[in-house]
Parts: C-alpha cells; structure tokens; sequence
C-alpha cells in the first residue's frame, strides 16, 4: 500500500495531514477506484475527497478523477 494513502487510513483514528501529503494522497487517490478501498476505509474517504473539493484544494488537473471516485463511493455507501 502506497505511504501517503497509508496515512490517510491512519488519520481516521487522529492525526493531521499536512499539504504535501495532501498532495500525494490525492494523486494515488486519481487512479483508485472505490473497489480499491477497503469497505471501512471508504466513509473516511469520501469524508476526505468531499472537503478536498468543497475547499478547491485539489489540482484541477486530479479534479474529474477524485469527483467520479467520491460519487462511487457515496453511490456505494
């Protein structure tokens, strides 16, 4: 498992993320799809994707890619 993603899981149970990883997280996040994503990682991700976007902290270029995954993972929820 990727280490940024690995932190993302983590900061389920506390912790920060700081921008850089922030950054890396949403570029392994552009190619994952829902199935990717164990079943009680999936909430925690769909919470992080949603404030990412809400906050445009997302590079435009990894926008799409992150929309289509938070919406499968809502679909699926």
């Amino acid at each position: 498992m990727n280490p940024a993603i690995r932190k993302l899981y983590q900061v389920k149970n506390g912790g920060e993320l700081s921008p850089q990883d922030c950054q890396k997280i949403n570029t392994e996040l552009s190619i994952m799809k829902a199935d990717d994503i164990p079943k009680e990682q999936r909430e925690n991700v769909a919470d992080y994707l949603a404030s990412a976007l809400s906050c445009h902290s997302v590079q435009p270029q990894l926008t799409r890619q992150l929309d289509v995954l938070l919406q499968d993972l809502q679909d699926n929820a």
